[in-house]
């Protein structure tokens, strides 16, 4: 990888509010370009987010290595996909090495939503409860999110309890995953601050 002053770096000065918005998944071009599939259909919000940083996870999000800053040349929507440009990185076989990356980014500098509108990431992690005021059951955790075409889903993983994040698992040993439809009918009531979710839904 190139070594100069603009090429990713290592800082001291990482915002502790870093959260993953997207993976870089292969270069584009051979002018040094990078294809960035964000997290979700959101995250067109990456546009107007001006630090970008990239660290490098294993297949269980165990960080690889340090947070590095870039500097972002250009950046643009190009269909569900990010092309980018980032300094330092001038040919196919440096943007190649960045390949596997994932993008991250402050918390901070997303844009302003509705009261009624909800970022993914702020829901991804939120426990979820039966919308049952004398008796609410703990449905599970929201671990993605996803669009079905008609409206966005919560993929939820059952749970033992908020003190107990284990997953609970089928019997092939996976988490046990439950999809809610995320609307306003059956998701009325989201604490964004204490992570709660109540939903409109019982467990078979």
């Amino acid at each position: 990888m190139n070594t100069n002053n603009h090429s990713p770096r290592n800082d001291v000065n990482i915002p502790s509010d870093l959260v993953v918005v997207g993976r870089i998944a292969d270069a584009n071009g051979v002018r040094g370009k990078v294809k960035i599939f964000p997290h979700s259909k959101q995250n067109t919000q990456l546009l107007d987010i001006k630090n970008w940083y990239i660290q490098k996870f294993d297949l269980n999000d165990h960080p690889l290595g340090p947070v590095r800053t870039v500097k972002v040349k250009s950046k643009v929507m190009n269909g569900d996909v990010i092309l980018a440009s980032f300094d330092g990185i001038e040919d196919r076989d440096q943007a190649l090495e960045l390949k596997g990356y994932s993008i991250l980014a402050s918390r901070s500098e997303f844009p302003t939503t509705n009261s009624d509108e909800f970022y993914w990431i702020d829901l991804i992690g939120c426990f979820v409860y039966s919308n049952d005021p004398s008796n609410p059951t703990l449905l599970g955790i929201v671990k993605n999110l996803s669009e079905s075409g008609a409206h966005t889903l919560l993929h939820i993983h059952q749970i033992n309890s908020e003190d107990n994040l284990s997953p609970r698992l089928n019997s092939k040993g996976r988490p046990i995953e439950v999809l809610i439809p995320f609307v306003k009918d059956i998701v009325p009531e989201i604490d964004i601050e204490n992570k709660k979710i109540f939903a409109n839904w019982t467990l078979e």
